[in-house]
């Protein structure tokens, strides 16, 4: 197989020469992955889909068609990547992915969409549930209209006539459970866990360097010498309110709360503090009679399992100077 110019084309990453029509992956830019090659790149694309699809070549990170990725997929894993090709381009202020409890059936409603029924359109599965008490309905949205099942249905909504009320605070209270516990690229929005000791984050996704402590990119944050690299970012963060530390540990010198040798120990306080500054935001909205309301319809936040007392009065000051 060869190229416009006449050369003999080869797989970009084993380099192994191409003959014929190869039914591998071909980015825009012309980088070649052989059928072999191609099915190693599809699984770690899939061991991470929150931040792997779109899928990008690996060689100049344009994205790849989505017909060059989906001819290498399996039926399950064309589910998989399909789902998560439309979660990794909702926009948040326009849409919401709305998950069926039972399957990995999902669908993406306008923000605006208040309904409170669920219904799963997987033919396997065909179950509907309330989306503020996780409650299974009882009448099927695909059910024989008659007058004996309009009279379940009429009443099946009447018993639902609370949770109508809940909806918001229901959503809200979701919401800052997930944005408390990741950070996110300042550039993508793409979710981020910290997996070593180093602050310096790489966006698994747009690739940019960004801080995990203040989450600024590289282009933002402040640094010892601006014209450097993202490591002078933690250069004089002690007296620098702008700065963070390379590691969490370093800042056990001036605070005990921080462990000075257990880093793992640091990442999970780390979290704690992320989560309990999104649950205050929650109880700035709402009052606590609100929440406990809520706690009344839905089963689910009212085994929710953390310290709220704890979240109200914990420091939450990550570095002390």
């Amino acid at each position: 197989m060869k190229n416009n110019s006449g050369e003999e084309q080869t797989c970009s990453v084993c380099e192994e020469t191409l003959e014929g029509d190869i039914p591998g992956i071909v980015c825009s830019q012309g980088h070649h992955i052989c059928p072999d090659c191609s099915g190693l790149f599809v699984q770690n694309m899939l061991n991470k889909p929150e931040t792997q699809i779109p899928a990008q070549c690996c060689f100049c990170k344009t994205e790849i068609d989505t017909q060059q990725v989906e001819r290498q997929l399996s039926s399950e894993q064309k589910i998989t990547y399909e789902k998560y090709y439309a979660l990794n381009r909702l926009d948040p202020k326009l849409h919401k992915a709305v998950h069926c409890q039972y399957c990995e059936y999902f669908e993406i409603w306008r923000i605006d969409n208040n309904s409170i029924f669920f219904y799963c359109r997987n033919k396997e599965c065909r179950k509907g549930t309330c989306l503020v008490c996780d409650k299974d309905l009882k009448v099927s949205e695909s059910a024989i209209v008659t007058k004996s099942r309009t009279g379940k249905l009429e009443r099946e909504v009447m018993s639902h006539s609370e949770c109508s009320k809940y909806l918001q605070i229901n959503q809200d209270w979701l919401r800052a459970l997930i944005e408390g516990e990741q950070r996110v690229c300042p550039k993508c929005k793409s979710g981020g866990l910290k997996n070593d000791a180093c602050n310096k984050m790489t966006c698994d996704k747009c690739n940019i360097l960004w801080c995990y402590v203040c989450g600024q990119d590289e282009e933002h944050a402040d640094k010892q010498d601006p014209n450097g690299n993202f490591y002078q970012h933690f250069i004089g963060w002690e007296n620098n309110s702008k700065r963070c530390p390379k590691m969490l540990k370093f800042l056990a010198a001036n605070d005990q709360r921080w462990d000075k040798d257990d880093e793992e120990a640091n990442r999970d306080f780390f979290y704690k503090i992320c989560l309990y500054k999104s649950l205050r935001g929650f109880f700035k909205k709402y009052t606590q009679e609100q929440f406990d309301a809520l706690c009344e319809v839905s089963p689910i936040v009212q085994h929710h399992g953390y310290d709220l007392q704890e979240a109200m009065t914990m420091d939450l000051e990550i570095i002390k100077r």
